[in-house]
């Protein structure tokens, strides 16, 4: 007998059911914080300066490690700071520098809550420090 499996999304939400927050203002994100080491939802505006405030810099998406419906912006120039702050996903391609936004797509390609349970995501990101980082690299 298999075991039961946890929802991965949350309740009444999945794939193509996403929806704006009442008014449209809002979208449900869960933010990585790699320096603090946390992993919390939130509600953001979805607009770019609100990704870039996040992720303190020009964004860029990253797929690896998330499922077909979610993306992670973090930092496109992340690594010219001299970061000293990773984290990274189980199943993804590299440590990313710095925090990290995760979201969903429409079936347009719009921006669209994150509909994936916190408990999923904490449980897939492992935080790592620089020298954590130079082990990785030199094993990989």
């Amino acid at each position: 007998m298999r075991a039961k499996r946890a929802p991965r999304f949350l309740p009444g939400s999945g794939p193509g059911q996403a929806q704006l927050a009442p008014g449209g203002l809002a979208i449900r994100a869960i933010i990585i914080d790699a320096k603090h080491r946390t992993i919390t939802v939130t509600d953001i505006d979805g607009s770019v300066k609100s990704l870039q405030q996040i992720v303190g810099g020009l964004i860029e998406p990253v797929t690896q490690g998330l499922d077909e419906f979610h993306h992670c912006y973090v930092n496109e120039e992340g690594l010219h700071d001299q970061p000293q702050h990773f984290f990274m996903f189980n199943g993804g391609h590299q440590p990313l520098a710095g925090n990290g936004v995760i979201l969903s797509s429409t079936d347009d390609g719009d921006e669209a809550p994150c509909t994936l349970l916190l408990d999923l995501v904490t449980e897939r990101v492992t935080f790592m420090n620089l020298q954590a980082v130079l082990q990785w690299c030199r094993t990989h």
